[in-house]
């Protein structure tokens, strides 16, 4: 049994799904696979274009959310990293530049790519 609190709405609920995707019984809130739930800011979900940069190589995306300790973020096309690479992230509409160590990459169709970021 895992004790959750939702991302949205904050309230908090027991689940005995650990492994599966589950939504919140208070707000609908999808969670996608609880235990990959690592992240120890709270996330707050934003999407504003942002700029990762690795070496010369410069990338637009956008942020799915953003904690004190990372974000995620979209890339409309496929990674050109993969994980623990460290890359130089800019989002502009909230004065945040740092560099940030990427935690984990999924590939999907139709060249997108999400990837999680913690800053260094």
């Amino acid at each position: 049994m895992s004790k959750l609190t939702c991302p949205r709405c904050q309230s908090r609920f027991y689940s005995a799904y650990t492994k599966h995707d589950i939504n919140c019984p208070y707000c609908g809130f999808y969670f996608e696979n609880v235990d990959q739930q690592r992240r120890v800011g709270k996330r707050t979900p934003i999407q504003k274009d942002c700029g990762l940069q690795m070496g010369e190589v410069s990338i637009k995306a956008q942020t799915v959310d953003i904690s004190s300790s990372g974000l995620g973020v979209l890339l409309f096309q496929n990674a050109p990293f993969g994980k623990n690479t460290t890359v130089h992230v800019i989002v502009e509409d909230f004065d945040i530049e740092s560099y940030a160590q990427v935690m984990w990459v999924n590939q999907f169709e139709d060249n997108l790519s999400r990837a999680g970021l913690r800053f260094c």
